[in-house]
């Protein structure tokens, strides 16, 4: 049995946030602005950038910090770093050790 798969699906799976992406964000943000349009409102950034859930998933964290960082509007994104947990590395005393005057 094959699958179909909408043209959209597959697009998504191929497309990389390049110029061409950068580009088309750049001008909706130029248009909502002129619309006075809330830039950090996902929702509506979604809408006007004519972006579906796959795609989203995909780009938005590319997107968030393209706004943020290099067009320089505040849309209240902060890139979260990665916190690794380090290693408990006890101390190589013996109890004897400890106990010494």
């Amino acid at each position: 049995m094959y699958k179909i798969k909408p043209n959209d699906v597959e697009e998504v799976h191929w497309e990389t946030f390049d110029e061409r992406k950068k580009g088309q964000v750049k001008d909706t943000i130029i248009k909502m602005k002129q619309r006075n349009l809330n830039i950090s409102d996902e929702s509506v950034l979604r809408n006007e950038l004519d972006i579906g859930d796959k795609e989203w998933g995909k780009f938005g964290k590319d997107i968030k910090k393209y706004i943020q960082f290099e067009l320089n509007e505040d849309i209240g994104y902060e890139e979260k770093k990665r916190h690794y947990k380090k290693s408990n590395i006890k101390n190589n005393t013996t109890e004897q050790d400890d106990n010494k005057e």
